[in-house]
């Protein structure tokens, strides 16, 4: 895997420390706080101009801007997603020899309360969200990326709108960012059935251990769904009876190899029970929606065990979806048997081995690769 010796070939802009700068506030707090939204659109616009200046008379071989696309403070949208204004920058996307990329970060939504919460107590007095609010910001993030994606494609060159969870590995990212063209896959496995059978678990850990290392190893992506998981405060709130709170552990999460760039997180996460009631209607929702961008993203599909702890809904959906769009699904399922009316569809291809599935995943990912070299060539 190729590593970075020097710092010269990769800028990073902090899009909001400009604008702390440009606004000449104590912080981005300080910022929405400001009354006139005509006065804030403003700097926005005049941080913009900063921004792609830096951009635009930048050597280095790679720019990362990270941005806000839009800010939320009392129940008040503030957008410095305002497409005249990404003009500034554009000069420099222009460029044939340029690659763009949007990559949109998520993290479970009771880790952002908590995250929120702490901030409130140290730094920001009332800047704290529930959690319905929450998701509702992180809805309209990923709408506006799908815009900004959209607004800078033009008839020769894609730009994509990538949602990636911040707990998949460092290793993912890596391959995600500086492949001119990433080959990525979508792994799907029944989660609501099994997540409280320690073995059942275990099982799908193991194999999703086994994947990631496979397409770390050939500079792929794997998108793998637990690397968010809201469905935990379901879990938490299952043995509740009469408390006004909801206490999430961290082993109420699906368990994943810790991300040693990510911060720790303060546990137990204790909630009030009417946020976390007014929320989980949603969740489901989300989880379909974002599940299915993940497959959008994607080239093929993984899917494991389809029937493990009983059929799964879910990843019926997952395999329906990607059919629908052209794009490959690959089955595990040792205990497969031929018969006239399966429950598989016949484009979908079944694998009775991981070592059969494994062969033929790295066969795609290097078909796949000599394709797009062919084509970027």
């Amino acid at each position: 895997m190729k590593k970075y010796s020097s710092t010269s070939n990769i800028q990073y802009i902090s899009f909001e420390d400009e604008l702390i700068v440009q606004s000449n506030v104590t912080d981005i707090a300080s910022f929405l706080d400001v009354n006139s939204l005509e006065n804030k659109a403003t700097l926005i616009e005049k941080t913009f101009t900063r921004v792609g200046k830096q951009v635009n008379e930048s050597k280095a071989e790679h720019i990362f801007l990270d941005i806000h696309l839009s800010y939320f403070k009392q129940s008040r949208f503030v957008p410095p997603f305002f497409l005249a204004a990404w003009n500034e920058i554009v000069r420099r996307i222009d460029d044939p020899n340029v690659q763009v990329k949007v990559i949109t970060l998520v993290d479970d939504a009771f880790v952002i309360w908590q995250n929120l919460k702490k901030r409130e107590r140290d730094r920001y007095p009332g800047t704290s969200l529930r959690l319905r609010e929450i998701i509702s910001w992180r809805s309209v993030e990923m709408l506006l990326a799908e815009s900004l994606a959209k607004n800078l494609t033009t008839e020769s060159k894609g730009v994509k709108n990538y949602l990636v969870a911040v707990r998949h590995p460092p290793e993912a990212f890596f391959n995600l960012i500086f492949s001119p063209n990433p080959v990525c896959a979508y792994l799907s496995f029944p989660i609501t059935k099994t997540r409280d059978n320690p073995d059942h678990v275990k099982e799908i850990t193991q194999f999703r251990e086994c994947m990631h290392n496979l397409f770390i190893n050939d500079n792929a992506v794997l998108f793998d769904p637990v690397t968010i998981d809201e469905l935990a405060l379901r879990k938490a709130t299952n043995n509740l009876k009469d408390s006004d709170n909801v206490v999430l552990e961290e082993n109420m999460r699906w368990p994943i190899k810790k991300n040693s760039l990510l911060p720790d997180i303060d546990w137990p996460i204790v909630i009030r029970r009417e946020e976390v009631d007014e929320v989980l209607p949603d969740i489901t929702n989300n989880i379909r929606e974002r599940d299915f961008k993940l497959i959008d993203n994607s080239i093929f599909t993984i899917v494991y065990k389809p029937f493990l702890g009983g059929p799964s809904e879910g990843v019926r959906a997952e395999m329906d979806y990607a059919m629908q769009q052209g794009k490959g699904v690959y089955v595990l399922n040792p205990d497969f048997r031929e018969q006239k009316n399966h429950p598989f569809s016949s484009t979908s291809t079944i694998f009775k081995s991981i070592e059969e599935l494994s062969k033929h995943i790295k066969k795609v990912i290097c078909d796949n690769k000599r394709r797009r070299s062919q084509f970027l060539g």
